[in-house]
């Protein structure tokens, strides 16, 4: 049988986030949703451990349930990729990011995906001096799609100082987790 596992960096970051933003009563609601095994391992998953990608749903699930609507949703899980490359930008990532030009770092994302995540694939499908196309395939998580949108869009404004659009198409509430979703990313500063 096939495990599915993503880094507890990936775990500790939504943690953090949902932490953060999440009241008191919104927390303590999160929590009980969650399983006790995840709920043990919160905020101290070992950086570079794997752990079940089930908990990355898990989390994601629980980031979810603050919003309201799915703009709200949207937000608070992109929110939560945000925490995961902040955390990253504070950590293994900084110095990577002084040597890369966003072109390079977007050819770099599928092995970034490879690093923290032992499921599904993220592949840049074209890449341009100001924009690349990606596909996201076979990720058993709830709204990573859109967790992913924060991950890299953080990252490439690090890296341009400038605003970055990403569109992701496939994710919706009522799909959480598409087979597949592409990606149109944007660095022009647009």
């Amino acid at each position: 049988m096939v495990e599915f596992n993503t880094r507890g960096s990936v775990l500790n970051g939504l943690y953090e986030y949902l932490e953060k933003t999440a009241d008191p009563d919104q927390l303590a609601r999160a929590l009980e949703t969650l399983p006790a095994e995840l709920r043990a391992e919160l905020g101290k998953c070992k950086h570079v451990g794997w752990y079940p990608a089930a908990y990355f749903s898990d989390l994601n699930n629980a980031i979810a349930a603050l919003g309201s609507n799915e703009r709200e949703v949207y937000d608070h899980v992109v929110g939560g990729g945000t925490q995961i490359a902040t955390n990253a930008l504070n950590s293994f990532m900084r110095l990577m990011l002084r040597m890369l030009t966003p072109s390079m770092f977007a050819g770099k994302l599928p092995d970034l995906w490879r690093r923290d995540n032992a499921f599904g694939s993220f592949e840049i499908v074209e890449l341009y001096k100001h924009s690349a196309k990606a596909r996201m395939e076979g990720a058993p998580v709830d709204h990573i799609s859109i967790a992913a949108i924060g991950y890299v869009k953080t990252a490439l404004q690090a890296i341009t100082g400038t605003d970055v659009r990403v569109k992701c198409h496939g994710w919706s509430v009522e799909t959480p987790r598409p087979e597949v979703a592409t990606y149109d990313i944007d660095w022009s500063g647009v």
